[in-house]
C-alpha cells in the first residue's frame, strides 16, 4: 500500500512544486514507484516536466468521478498518466481544473473525490505525491482527505510563516471531521538564505515555538537559481545538476521520508 503525501501551503512561492517534482524523482530514483498529481489549475508541475496546454487530466478525472459511482471510478485516474522524461509517473493539470471547485464543493461526498480516485491505484505506487495549490480550496480539501500526511514548505520569512495558524487549522478540522489519521510529516523551510541574520532568526524562532507541536525537517532548501533553470529545461534537479547543494538536500529529504515511512 502506497504512502499518500500532499505537499501544502496557502500560500504561493514558498516551494511547493519544486518539492514535489524533486522529491518525487528522489524517490524515484531510489528505486521506489512514484505517482505525482497536479492538483493545481496554474498546472506547474505540468509544465516543469515540459507539457503545456494539455487537454484532460485530473480535472477530467474528478468530473468524470463526480458522475460516477466508487466502482465505476476504477481507471478514470490512470488513463490520464503521462511520464516524465526521468520516468516519473504524473497525472497532469490544466486551467479546468479551476471549475471543479464549486462542484466538489456542492457534491455529497465531494470532498472524498480524489479519495476516491487515489484509492484505485494506490497499490501499483510506494509513493503518491499531491502537488496543492496555493488556497485552502476545495481542491486543496481533497487533497488532505486522501492523504496519510502532510510536508509544508514554509520560506524562513515573517510574511513566509504568518499563515501557519490558519494551515494548521484547516489540518485540524480535516482530522476531527474526513480524515483522522491524517499527520504533519513535517514543515519544511526552503528558499534559505543562510547567510542572512533574518533567515537564521526566523528559523530559530520557528523551530523553538512550532517543533514542540509540528515536527521540522533538519532538512533546509537553500534557493538556488538551478531551480528556475531546471524547469525551464523540462528536467528535476538530479538530470539537471545531480551535484548541487539543493540536489543533496532534495536526496536527504526522501531519504528521511523513506526511512520513517517505511515505504
Amino acid at each position: 500500500m502506497s504512502k499518500v503525501i500532499s505537499i501544502v501551503n496557502q500560500k504561493g512561492g514558498v516551494g511547493k512544486t519544486t518539492t514535489t517534482v524533486n522529491l518525487g524523482t528522489a524517490l524515484k530514483n531510489m528505486g521506489k514507484k512514484v505517482l505525482l498529481i497536479d492538483m493545481d489549475s496554474q498546472a506547474d508541475l505540468t509544465a516543469y516536466f515540459g507539457t503545456y496546454n494539455y487537454v484532460g487530466g485530473i480535472s477530467d478525472a474528478i468530473d468524470k468521478a463526480l458522475n460516477a459511482n466508487r466502482e465505476l471510478a476504477d481507471g478514470f485516474l490512470d488513463a490520464y498518466k503521462l511520464v516524465s522524461p526521468e520516468g516519473v509517473s504524473f497525472i497532469p493539470s490544466n486551467v479546468n481544473l479551476a471549475g471543479m471547485e464549486v462542484p466538489l464543493q456542492t457534491a455529497i461526498g465531494g470532498e472524498l473525490t480524489l479519495c476516491t480516485l487515489i484509492d484505485t491505484v494506490r497499490e501499483m505506487y510506494d509513493y503518491i505525491l499531491i502537488d496543492c495549490p496555493p488556497a485552502l480550496s476545495s481542491l486543496t480539501i481533497n487533497a488532505l482527505a486522501a492523504s496519510d500526511s502532510v510536508i509544508i514548505p514554509v520560506t524562513p520569512q515573517p510574511f513566509g510563516v504568518k499563515g501557519l495558524s490558519d494551515l494548521q487549522n484547516t489540518i485540524s478540522l480535516i482530522q476531527k471531521r474526513i480524515n483522522k489519521n491524517l499527520k504533519i510529516e513535517g514543515i519544511l523551510f526552503t528558499l534559505c538564505e543562510k547567510n542572512t541574520n533574518l533567515t537564521k532568526q526566523v528559523l530559530k524562532e520557528v523551530r523553538e515555538e512550532l517543533g514542540e507541536y509540528i515536527p521540522v525537517f533538519d532538512v533546509e532548501i537553500p534557493k538556488a537559481v538551478r531551480v528556475a533553470e531546471s524547469s525551464a529545461s523540462g528536467f528535476s534537479l538530479f538530470t539537471y545538476d545531480s551535484k548541487s547543494q539543493i540536489t543533496l538536500m532534495y536526496l536527504k529529504l526522501a531519504e528521511k521520508i523513506s526511512a520513517t515511512s517505511g515505504v
